[in-house]
């Protein structure tokens, strides 16, 4: 016996080309949602990342919710611009370069060394980064988000 016949008709079989499926997520108590990526027709599958690790609104939630929607083309042209420039991972290393930074900077006053045409030296002790990494993993297993709070 034959399947029956797809209802659809061809002008909204056609239109379906055009659509998108796109990955969201919420966060409690679930009125907003954040785009994560989209998959079609030329794009069937992909890997995304979510950086929920990273993400202090995320990364201490027992739940979230995961949202797939259909969606035309167009409406998803912005959402994945915006979301590739929206590098999470980038940020995180520079509020770790600049919690660093400003450790360095705390010799500042003892340290600063006046060099050959002006330029300024900072001398910091031999054992400075293995202190900071002390400290940063103190400060980490208090509190995993520390660093995202970093100025």
């Amino acid at each position: 016996r034959r399947p029956p016949r797809s209802t659809q008709s061809r002008s909204s079989a056609a239109s379906d080309v055009y659509k998108r499926q796109s990955l969201y997520y919420s966060i409690p108590p679930f009125e907003n949602l954040e785009f994560i990526g989209a998959v079609g027709n030329l794009r069937p599958s992909d890997i995304f990342s979510t950086n929920f690790a990273l993400n202090p609104n995320t990364n201490e939630l027992s739940t979230l919710k995961l949202v797939l929607r259909v969606e035309p083309l167009e409406n998803l042209k912005t959402l994945v611009e915006l979301s590739t420039s929206i590098d999470v991972q980038k940020e995180f290393v520079k509020k770790v370069a600049k919690n660093l930074y400003n450790a360095m900077a705390s010799y500042h006053k003892e340290g600063l060394i006046i060099g050959p045409e002006g330029a300024d030296y900072l001398v910091i002790p031999s054992n400075f980064l293995e202190r900071w990494l002390e400290k940063f993993e103190i400060k980490y297993r208090l509190d995993p988000n520390f660093i995202l709070k970093t100025d």
